[in-house]
């Protein structure tokens, strides 16, 4: 069972994306060009700042220096008319989100659905390319984004070498939070890591966890379109495990699944 198997599952955002080699010369005008595939279905743009390259947590956060007078590669946002979906768009990826915003749980379409509207958008950007530019994925992302109510979050066995701090003071704790990342070995020689964070969505007792599972692969050298699509599908399964090993049979029950 995963994320996608509750009646009313607590998901509130999901990313699913792509993130390849920069496309030279895929600046502020090329980027913007790539709203004309997908006017239809994504009316509304926004301008956003670049995301930066991901690495894998073992290497460090690292940065990434800039020369020169050009202005910052930029990414766009364009959104459905709903505000439930967005397509994000940089010189280094293609990202999908889906977010629940005001509607009910039961309306989260679930993986399949995300992932076959992501083929499609993937499929319009590359024939837009055309010829002259190639897509060499690096990295793949399934990262699930969850409100969760504070009795349902599991007791996570990092936090038992802890104990709630006593100052002495008349103090009221504010917040906790809980960061856990794991590496794995994935298929044919690709690198995955997984990366769970729970952390209050507001200050004080009582607030809910926004609970953050996402799963990234670093993909083979010289790896395929195709490949990179298969490996979407790994990263998702994966990072249902982890949120099904970190949430209570009770939690579960309360979302509509099995108990």
């Amino acid at each position: 069972m995963g994320t996608d198997d509750y009646s009313a599952p607590p998901v509130v955002e999901t990313v699913l994306g792509i993130e390849f080699s920069p496309l030279p010369d895929f600046g502020f005008v090329s980027v913007a060009r790539t709203h004309e595939l997908w006017a239809h279905e994504y009316p509304h743009i926004m301008e956003q700042t670049a995301l930066p390259p991901s690495r894998p947590a073992a290497q460090g956060a690292g940065f990434e220096l800039q020369f020169g007078v050009d202005a910052p590669a930029p990414r766009l946002w364009a959104i459905a008319e709903d505000q439930h979906e967005l397509v994000q768009v940089q010189r280094d990826r293609l990202v999908l989100n889906w977010r629940r915003l005001d509607a009910f749980p039961s309306s989260y379409p679930g993986f399949d659905p995300l992932m076959a509207t992501y083929e499609g958008l993937l499929s319009r950007f590359i024939g837009h390319l055309g010829d002259s530019l190639t897509l060499q994925p690096l990295v793949v992302e399934w990262t699930y984004v969850n409100s969760i109510e504070p009795k349902q979050m599991a007791e996570a066995d990092a936090f038992t070498m802890w104990s709630d701090p006593k100052f002495g003071l008349n103090e009221t704790p504010i917040q906790t939070r809980f960061h856990h990342t794991s590496e794995f070995a994935a298929a044919d020689a690709a690198q995955g890591q997984v990366d769970v964070r729970a952390e209050p969505a507001a200050p004080g007792p009582g607030s809910s966890i926004q609970m953050t599972v996402s799963c990234k692969i670093f993909l083979p050298a010289e790896s395929a379109t195709d490949t990179a699509l298969r490996y979407c599908h790994e990263a998702h399964k994966v990072a249902r495990q982890a949120f099904e090993a970190t949430t209570t049979p009770e939690a579960k029950a309360s979302w509509g699944g099995a108990s």
